[in-house]
């Protein structure tokens, strides 16, 4: 029988052969002695690629970026106690967005457990439900039977981050010391890795997802109602970039029936060739009372999740709109609207039902309005969002980066006013143009970790757009960004803090409490980037960022643009537009 050192040793290889060969190809790194056996067969695999991030908390969000842009999951590894709490806000995410993501924390060994021993807390099912697998993977053995268990259970954990329904898995591995590598090996060691290298060869199992296609009775069901619906539209909510793309078959089917197709700026089809025959002033639109009385639709078609919308909401709340919901995973319906539910593939479901309406060209008379309301709200854009001075407005903020986006460009939208700015103010458009977007829980946490994580996965040129408390709250992932060898750019809109609380009830019941949501960060933001080695410009004009996202967008490294706003500059132009939204569906309304 091998020694304790050495069946720990090939136990930590093995574990690493069978994550890769289950399909994980990077892995996220945090420091710490109990996972020594892990790093160092870590650091003799280059078909993985290693990425060492100090704080756990950044480092859930780096993998949690790498499995959302990529569509495979990451592995993260820590050492024991503290460490891996740390990843729980990203595991959050992954788990409300079906995000691929697998956690190797360390243990200390049982003898340890309960009785006071440094840096050591139960970790058993640390992350209760968040997790679709967990798995004690117990202590190292060097028995054949105990090898070949822990790497189907390895190869399990990592399917069960992809199917039936993606999101994260976590495996616990207890270590004990001696955790350095066997100098001197024995005879029997040298038989232990023997045995090791013959069942590397064998490899792990192979698991297949089945095929989640929607019934016929589905597509019989949802092609009959929307053959009743006199005013029905479609709307496609936040989908991942990973996922199959839905464009042409949204664009087959808004020719086959004349359903008008409204898409969120996180669908990953708002963007790309042949998305501007698509509507995006869904949240403009539907804010109008008006447009809720005369123009509601009598059926909804919504593919993924919820659009971030605010308008859709109103809809769904003041009318009695019927609702059928397409989803090839989860059941998303907050609204407790759904009458129809259907699971599968979006593409697949649109073809289907697609072909059913091909003699049913439905309704000129309910898409011509709506296009005209859309193409009108367009026309308006330029002019509401750019300051007449020269000053930089906060919907030119938004605008510019995306007109200046190079093509097949990822995209990374922060939450709270920054996808709002684009769902508001960028109508879709046939640019190449990959969206992520953290809309599972919605938080701001972790947005820059989150983007370093889709770089270093994709290697594409990349933006963020972001609010300054969204950077105050990942502000040391701006170090990250020094590991990228491809066009990075950071922008941050600094209005003075949160201000998208000016748009709820609070800011006019208890204004004198307003700082207390608001939270202005009175940070330098380019300061702070360029002492963590990250290049920095600061903006305060329109000409100013125009030149500073060329440069930036020329640079193969990473660079961060302050653009400094009036502080209720997106509020005032928001109310401006939605009052000339209302106009123009007023006009509509009574032509």
């Amino acid at each position: 029988m091998s020694g304790p050192a050495s069946t720990q040793e090939v136990w930590a290889e093995l574990l690493i052969d069978a994550l890769v060969a289950s399909g994980v190809r990077e892995v996220v790194l945090s420091p710490g002695s109990r996972s020594t056996p892990l790093v160092l067969a870590l650091a003799s695999r280059p078909d993985v690629a290693l990425v060492e991030v100090i704080d756990e908390r950044a480092a859930g969000f780096v993998a949690l970026g790498i499995g959302r842009a990529s569509g495979r999951p990451a592995a993260l590894v820590c050492t024991s106690g503290s460490a891996p709490t740390h990843y729980f806000p990203a595991l959050v995410e992954a788990d409300a967005a079906g995000i691929p993501l697998v956690v190797v924390s360390t243990n200390r060994p049982f003898a340890l457990q309960r009785g006071g021993e440094s840096q050591t807390i139960d970790q058993t099912k640390l992350f209760g439900d968040r997790v679709r697998s967990f798995v004690d993977l117990g202590e190292p053995s060097a028995k054949a039977m105990d090898l070949r268990a822990m790497r189907r259970l390895v190869a399990q954990s990592v399917f069960a981050t992809r199917y039936p329904l993606p999101g994260p898995a976590h495996l616990d591995v207890r270590f004990v010391k001696p955790l350095e590598p066997v100098t001197n090996p024995s005879e029997a060691d040298v038989a232990h890795r023997a045995f090791a290298t013959s069942l590397r060869s064998e490899g792990v199992p192979r698991f297949f997802e089945a095929e989640v296609r929607a019934s016929a009775d589905a597509i019989h069901a949802l092609a009959t109602r929307i053959a009743c619906a006199e005013r029905p539209i479609v709307v496609v909510g936040p989908r991942h970039a990973f996922a199959a793309p839905l464009t042409e078959a949204l664009l087959a089917f808004a020719r086959r029936t004349s359903i008008p197709v409204f898409v969120d700026p996180t669908s990953n089809a708002r963007f790309g060739e042949g998305a501007d025959a698509f509507f995006g002033c869904l949240d403009a639109l539907y804010r109008s009372p008006t447009a809720r009385e005369s123009l509601a639709p009598d059926f909804v078609l919504q593919v993924g999740r919820s659009p971030v919308a605010t308008g859709f909401a109103k809809l769904l709340a003041d009318t009695d709109v019927e609702l059928a919901l397409v989803d090839e995973h989860a059941f998303l319906d907050p609204h407790s609207r759904a009458r129809l539910v259907v699971r599968g593939a979006a593409d697949d479901v649109l073809a289907r039902v697609g072909s059913r309406l091909d003699a049913y060209h439905s309704r000129p008379k309910w898409f011509e309005p709506l296009r005209r309301i859309e193409l009108g709200v367009r026309a308006r854009l330029e002019t509401l969002s750019r300051a007449t001075d020269g000053a930089l407005a906060e919907p030119d903020v938004v605008r510019t980066l995306l007109g200046q986006l190079p093509k097949d460009t990822r995209l990374g939208l922060g939450n709270s006013l920054s996808v709002r700015g684009v769902d508001s103010w960028v109508p879709p458009d046939s640019r190449a143009v990959f969206v992520d977007s953290q809309r599972g829980a919605s938080g701001i946490d972790g947005l820059v970790a989150g983007f370093v994580g889709g770089a270093l996965a994709t290697r594409q040129p990349g933006a963020l757009l972001l609010g300054d408390v969204s950077l105050a709250h990942d502000l040391g992932s701006l170090a990250l960004l020094r590991r990228l060898e491809t066009s990075a750019v950071v922008v941050v809109v600094d209005n003075g803090g949160g201000r998208i609380f000016e748009q709820l009830p609070i800011a006019t019941t208890r204004p004198e409490a307003m700082p207390h949501f608001t939270t202005p960060t009175g940070i330098d933001f380019g300061a702070v980037a360029t002492a963590l080695g990250v290049s920095a410009a600061r903006v305060t004009t329109a000409a100013d960022l125009r030149r500073e996202l060329s440069l930036a967008f020329a640079s193969p490294h990473a660079t961060l643009i302050h653009c400094i706003v009036s502080p209720h500059d997106m509020t005032t132009r928001n109310s401006a537009l939605f009052h000339e939204v209302e106009r123009i569906v007023a006009a509509e309304a009574s032509a």
